[in-house]
């Protein structure tokens, strides 16, 4: 059987014997890596998104919008249809590379806050049809409907929601300041995942994945010692993804919200080192 023996150095013998290399004392202290404010925050499936999203179409003018093409009627003698049905309309005309047509709901002509100047009239997509047979008038298949279609609503060549399949969010390399203009289909308010219409633009260097900070606008509290109201700071309590820029609105979806977001809310990039 093999044994072992355990001897214990010391005195100067053991001093002769170094099995550790000389050590020095570090002092650790907890450090931030500094990353580019503009840097990907994080990325968003679009194809998680789309559920959410509505088409907003923004015309010069409403007189511009009552000139597009119109449903005249409808087969088997309907007042109102919906996806599947036949209806006859006026105005699309003959073209090889358009065969699928949107039906647009009117909203309401919108104004910067700012500036008072007109942005344009608004439409929503509410349904989409396929054209069966040209002439005067024409006759299409109505292929899908998020509201009962009726005489006179108005069509386009078909719009889609462009976007890529992945976005990536960060924030814009400047500040910037807007305001919300409505929330998606004329709703009084919203909260996550409702798709915000703002008057921020490409004009104003905003592109499409850009985050921007929901703000409350100017707020006052009386003080009751002085009688005076008292401004108070301003207060983040939600946020936008944006992913549809044009050079008059902005179109975005609320990530997320701790209130209802309503018209006239603030949307800010704060002051950062960019």
């Amino acid at each position: 059987m093999l044994g072992c023996t355990l001897t214990i150095l010391g005195g100067a013998y053991a001093e002769q014997f170094q099995y550790l290399p000389d050590t020095q004392v570090v002092d650790l202290k907890p450090q931030m890596q500094a990353a580019p404010l503009t840097a990907t925050l994080y990325s968003v499936s679009t194809e998680e998104l789309l559920i959410y999203l509505r088409n907003i179409i923004m015309f010069d003018s409403k007189e511009q919008f009552d000139e597009l093409p119109y449903v005249l009627a409808f087969d088997q003698g309907k007042h109102i249809a919906g996806s599947g049905d036949i209806a006859y309309t006026r105005g699309l005309r003959a073209s090889g590379d358009v065969s699928s047509y949107s039906f647009l709901i009117p909203g309401k002509q919108f104004t910067n806050p700012c500036t008072d100047a007109v942005i344009g009239f608004q439409a929503l997509v509410s349904g989409t049809a396929e054209i069966n047979q040209f002439g005067d008038p024409q006759t299409v298949t109505i292929t899908s409907a998020l509201t009962a279609i009726e005489p006179g609503t108005k069509l386009i060549p078909s719009v889609g929601i462009d976007m890529p399949a992945v976005i990536d969010a960060r924030y814009p390399d400047k500040a910037m300041c807007g305001y919300v203009l409505s929330v998606s289909l004329n709703q009084a308010g919203g909260g996550a995942f409702s798709i915000v219409m703002l008057s921020l633009t490409s004009k104003d260097g905003l592109k499409q994945g850009h985050v921007l900070d929901l703000m409350d606008g100017k707020r006052e509290v009386l003080d009751i010692n002085t009688l005076n109201n008292v401004a108070l700071p301003p207060s983040k309590f939600g946020e936008v993804l944006i992913y549809k820029v044009s050079d008059r609105i902005s179109l975005g979806v609320v990530t997320f919200s701790s209130r209802i977001v309503v018209a006239d809310d603030v949307v800010k990039v704060r002051p950062r080192d960019f």
